[in-house]
């Protein structure tokens, strides 16, 4: 991204404060690999740091769509699943809820 994680974090939080205002709402990061390279994380031995920035921002998300009532939804997408540390793909774990609404109809030919 070429971007200090200072400014990558200011600009997800932007961002989802855009999306709390507006939820019910999804929020796309599109190609998660620009945040953070698995061979800078190899090379250092750490966790890169835009991890924790976006887990925090996934916690402070939940917190809010409970809070307001309706769901805030973050999804990532990636080109190149192999490129993306799994610290960061952790981050994006899978929450489903499904409400099925059966309506039938007495009108039958």
């Amino acid at each position: 991204m070429g971007e200090t994680t200072a400014v990558t974090e200011g600009s997800l939080q932007a961002s989802l404060e855009k999306a709390k205002s507006a939820a019910p709402s999804i929020l796309l990061l599109d190609h998660i690999e620009a945040l953070a390279k698995r061979s800078e994380s190899s090379a250092t031995g750490k966790s890169p740091p835009i991890v924790k920035t976006i887990d925090d921002l996934l916690e402070d998300m939940r917190a809010s769509a409970l809070e307001i009532g309706r769901p805030i939804i973050l999804m990532g997408t990636t080109v190149d699943e192999d490129s993306v540390p799994a610290e960061l793909l952790s981050c994006f774990k899978q929450d489903l809820s499904i409400t099925v609404c059966v309506i039938s109809s007495s009108n039958t030919r």
